[in-house]
């Protein structure tokens, strides 16, 4: 049988290299990032695409040692995924604290340009880090959950992740049950849960070999 998944590791915060922590899955109250709440829904293959919020969001980190405060996954290769939102003085927490919630920068948002740069996750976590001024295109997510009964066979799925991260994203669906039986999903979709279970890259892996009936709950940047 051909291996139905592939995965290479790199991850930014920063972009710093760094080996996840294991820990146990537990189930989560509300598996989805905040991003997601308000855009949630259950799919079917005939469900048209909602229009998603897009807003730009100007930082000044004042020098270029200073963190910008995101927590970043370059995996997709294309966009940032917002992992998570550093606590702390920082400038995306103070750019929260005076701007309405639907301005905030959240985790489960995508990062689509950093001044004027776009389609190159490498180059936007290069200027993140090297610039002192930032004009961030940011893109709410587009979030739903996908039931797929395997019937023993392979998902079909080449996956990507960043070992810092905390999701799965498909770069190829090949013959399996995915393609057969949740035709809606496309390439460059996050996993974000497996059966409303949450964790490490390494654990969404597991959880999703060992299961013959899993229910998805992903994430899509609307390029």
């Amino acid at each position: 049988m051909a291996a139905w998944w592939f995965w290479s590791c790199c991850c930014a915060e920063g972009v710093n290299e760094g080996k996840a922590s294991f820990v146990s899955l537990t189930p989560v109250q509300d598996p989805f990032s905040e991003g997601c709440r308000q855009v949630h829904r259950t799919m079917s293959p005939s469900d048209q695409e909602p229009l998603q919020q897009v807003f730009r969001v100007n930082l000044d980190k004042g020098s270029n040692e200073t963190p910008l405060g995101l927590h970043l996954d370059l995996s997709d290769g294309k966009v940032l995924h917002v992992c998570s939102i550093r606590p702390g003085n920082n400038p995306v927490t103070r750019h929260n604290s005076v701007v309405a919630k639907e301005n905030q920068i959240l985790p489960g948002d995508y990062i689509k340009a950093v001044n004027g740069i776009s389609n190159s996750a490498t180059a936007l976590a290069e200027a993140v880090m090297q610039r002192t001024t930032l004009q961030l295109v940011v893109q709410r997510p587009y979030c739903f959950s996908m039931r797929i009964d395997r019937a023993h066979e392979p998902m079909g799925l080449d996956l990507n992740y960043s070992e810092k991260g905390t999701s799965l994203v498909i770069t190829d669906i090949g013959p399996g049950a995915v393609r057969r039986r949740a035709k809606h999903v496309l390439v460059g979709d996050r996993i974000l849960t497996v059966n409303g279970l949450a964790g490490t890259p390494e654990q969404l892996l597991m959880y999703i070999k060992n299961a013959n009936a899993v229910e998805l709950g992903m994430s899509r940047c609307l390029l």
